[in-house]
This record gives C-alpha cells, structure tokens and sequence, in this order.
C-alpha cells in the first residue's frame, strides 16, 4: 500500500482536562512528549497538491476580524504575524525580524523584514502593522481587544521598517500575542477607508504568507497556491493546498480512505483503532493548531444563578464528575485529565499539580445534604406507566 504523508493530526482534546505537558498518573501520552519537535516524519518532500479536509465553511478569509476557528484554519496559511511561537512557546522572528523591550516592558521596538512584499506585490511597511491593529485587530479580534486594547496607549512609526508599541504600564505577555493566530497583519492599502469587516479583499484576501489565494467556491473549498516570493527561504514545499468542506467527521474519515483527502485535523475516537490498523495511515499528535494550544474541556459555574451560588453545590458537582470515565469512553483516552485549572502547555502559567476533587457520589450527596437541598423519593415515571401491564422488565429502584 502507499503509504501517505501527511497524515491525520490529532487533535488532543482533553477532559475538563489540561492539554499537553505532564501526564499525571493516567499513563496517556501528552502532546510534546514525542521530542521537542513532534513526530519525525523524515526529510521534506518538494512538490504536490494537499488536501485537507475543514469542519465548517468559513464565510469569509479574513483572520484579523475574529476569532473564529473556521476563519484561522482556513486563511492563516496566507498571513503572517510580527512573531511566531517556537514548540516551547519561545518567540521567533516572523515579520519582524529583531525587537528590543523598553522601559521595563512598557515599550516594543520591532524592525521589520526588509523586501517582505505582499502577494500584490506591494512592500510591507510599518504603515501596515499599525493600521492593522489600530483599525482591525483591536476593534474587531476579540482576543485582542481583551488583551492589547485597554493597555495600549499608541503605535509609531518613525520609519517604514520601524514599529513602536507603547503601553501605560508593562505589558509582559505582549510577544505571545503576535502570532498568525492572535495579530494576522493585513495590507492597509486594501483596507484604509472602507469597514474591514465588509471590504471585498475579505473574499479574496491578499496576505504575505507562505500561500497565495486562488479561488473560494462557498460550502466547498479553498484553494491555495505556493508563494514563489515568500520571505523564507525554500518555503513553501507543496505546490498548493486545498481546504475542502466536509462538516461531518465521518465523511472525513471516509474521504480519507477513499483517498479525497490528505490530512484531518481530527479523528473520531471510535475510528482511530480501525485507521490505525491499515498501515498507510500516519498521525501527529501536537500540542498547537489554528486557534493556538489544543482544547481544554472545563465545566465552569454561572454564579449569578441562585442554585449556584452556594461553595457545597459546587464542591458537589465536581465531587460528582467522574473525568476519567468521561476521558475514557468520551475522548475515547485522547488526552488528560487536568490536574491544575491552568493549560498545562503553557510553562510560563503552568501551575503545580494541584489536590483536585475526586470522584465521590456519595460525598456529593453529603455536600447537597449541607446545602440544604432536600432528598425527594420518587417512582420512576417509566414503571408507573408499566404498572398495570404484564411484562418480563423489573425496573431498577432509584431516587
């Protein structure tokens, strides 16, 4: 059989669940265990289309006016940000190609890249990076509104390949947030003067990244050529990439046998035995894809709802919550379960594994007992109705 390359990414999900770093006692291999840099799949191989199968249609391409997952999986190929995030989380240059912090933190120098050109062929300026965050990130990424707007005082530009950020106090996170995910820099000669969440460039977009536009056909695919003039050297290897629609997990999985489709950025639990089993079929498993680090799947507490407010009926439906059960027969045990409230891919949060609450009914009961909740006995209604009848069923007895 041929085997194929490029393969089907595992995307980890893990269960109300840390993903990546330490494995605690569960014995599940966590993203970044295989080596610094992921599954070794030899030496680049020049040449060739691939085709990746996408969840959703994303409506539009471009990343730079929200945060969706649809968008970023289906346009960062065609931007790029001021920096990006080595496998341990470490910036290196992107856009930019030096940066110097100032002012204890408060102020970023970056010098850009000279001759970095758009797919236009239009010369990326500091113009560019400026407008793009004070007309586009800020207002409309939500993550950058959150995180930069409030702190951000201004941009400078004292000349074309020089960008100064200036916060009111310092800003110590500010390099993780510029990447291709967090602040896609979009061409202001594009964009100046219209509403960038209308403008037509959003369907055609026009990016520095390692792949250029070719053609979007709505609810079936994008696709996208290689970028003879990309900033990096012998970048790109493929010829192009198509991202093709396909919303149902299961036809992925179909498409990918068949041979309709290259790469999955998932897999179905209940498939992975049977893909695993054919022997032409690789997988990657990584701690980041589009949209940053992998899921964290939490259960968090509205507290403005009475029933909530009281700590015990918290402490109880955590207390209640079985995360292996749910990791092993959900995740299918793609995953961890989190032994800290913070992702344990990030080495700069990480937090010590910490004594979280077991699985324990019978304490949940205790505590809902605490809360003042009262125990009501009741027949199920299934044997009620089943009462007058003949039938070969005994209903379990339950409260």
């Amino acid at each position: 059989m041929k085997l194929r390359w490029l393969v089907v990414m595992v995307v980890l999900a893990l269960v109300a669940v840390a993903c990546g770093g330490d494995n605690g006692d569960t014995g599940t291999v966590a993203p970044g265990d295989e080596g610094e840099q992921g599954v070794d799949a030899g030496e680049p191989v020049r040449g060739g289309t691939l085709v990746a199968a996408i969840d959703s249609d994303p409506g539009q391409l471009n990343p730079a006016i929200t945060t969706s997952g649809a968008v970023h999986t289906a346009s960062e190929l065609m931007f790029n940000g001021l920096v990006e995030l080595d496998p341990q989380g470490e910036p290196v240059a992107e856009l930019a190609e030096s940066w110097e912090i100032e002012e204890d933190g408060a102020v970023y120098r970056f010098t850009l890249r000279d001759g970095v050109t758009w797919h236009d062929g239009e010369p990326l300026t500091s113009a560019d990076v400026k407008y793009s965050f004070d007309e586009v990130l800020v207002p409309f990424h939500s993550r950058t509104k959150a995180s930069v707007g409030a702190a951000l005082e201004s941009i400078e530009t004292p000349d074309d390949l020089t960008v100064v950020f200036r916060f009111s106090e310092p800003y110590a996170p500010f390099l993780q947030q510029l990447g291709v995910t967090e602040a896609p820099i979009v061409p202001e000669h594009l964009y100046a003067g219209t509403d960038p969440q209308e403008n037509p460039a959003n369907q055609a977009p026009v990016g520095t990244g390692p792949f250029r536009f070719v053609s979007y056909a709505p609810g079936q695919e994008v696709v996208l050529e290689a970028n003879a003039d990309y900033f990096k050297a012998d970048l790109p290897y493929l010829d192009g990439v198509v991202l093709r629609v396909v919303p149902e997990k299961g036809n992925q999985v179909i498409a990918l046998e068949e041979g309709e489709a290259d790469w999955l950025f998932g897999v179905p639990g209940p498939d992975l035995p049977r893909l695993e089993g054919r022997g032409d079929i690789e997988f990657l498993e990584t701690s980041v894809n589009p949209g940053g680090a992998n899921c964290i799947m939490t259960t968090s507490f509205n507290l403005e709802r009475p029933i909530l407010q009281a700590p015990e009926v918290r402490q109880a439906i955590a207390a209640a919550l079985d995360r292996e059960q749910f990791l092993e027969r959900v995740e299918f045990g793609q995953g961890i379960v989190a032994q800290a409230p913070i992702h344990s891919g990030i080495p700069v949060a990480r937090a010590e594994r910490l004594d979280l609450p077991a699985f324990d009914p019978e304490r949940a009961a205790s505590l809902l007992d605490e809360a003042g909740w009262v125990r009501e006995e009741r027949e199920p209604a299934r044997r009620k109705a089943c009462r007058a009848s003949t039938t070969a069923h005994r209903w379990p007895s339950t409260s």
